[in-house]
């Protein structure tokens, strides 16, 4: 993949990220570094900035993940000796509660986005051509 390759693919991920409720995942402020010598902020090369966008995504999906909500359950069962709890709600930072017993089981779209999370990181960015 050459840039070109990977602007493509980050705007479109910005898009679908925009469109389904997760702009903080797009905002390409969160993609930027400082020149510790002149202060400058610049962007963060595209290759570098697929996959930390592709990680804070996987984030997002393991805290939607049914598995996630089981394997946090399974850790309160085991703390508690006395109480056994059959579920579990959380509170949003907005005062909503939800539970998310019956949220989807995400476990294989996050292997596959582990896995190609993997492939890009193995593959260097190919240069640009004159």
């Amino acid at each position: 993949m050459d840039e070109e390759d990977f602007l493509a693919v980050i705007g479109e991920m910005e898009r679908q990220l925009r469109a389904h409720g997760a702009a903080d995942i797009a905002d390409p402020n969160n993609y930027t570094w400082r020149n510790p010598e002149t202060g400058e902020i610049r962007m963060l090369e595209s290759h570098k900035r697929l996959v930390l966008m592709l990680e804070a995504f996987g984030r997002k999906l393991a805290i939607e993940d049914r598995a996630t909500y089981e394997g946090a359950l399974s850790q309160i069962r085991e703390t508690l000796h006395d109480v056994r709890p059959l579920g579990a709600e959380v509170e949003t930072a907005d005062g909503l509660m939800i539970s998310l017993s019956g949220a989807p089981d995400l476990t294989e779209t996050r292997e596959d986005l582990n896995h190609f999370i993997n492939l890009i990181r193995e593959v260097p960015p190919r240069p640009e051509t004159l």
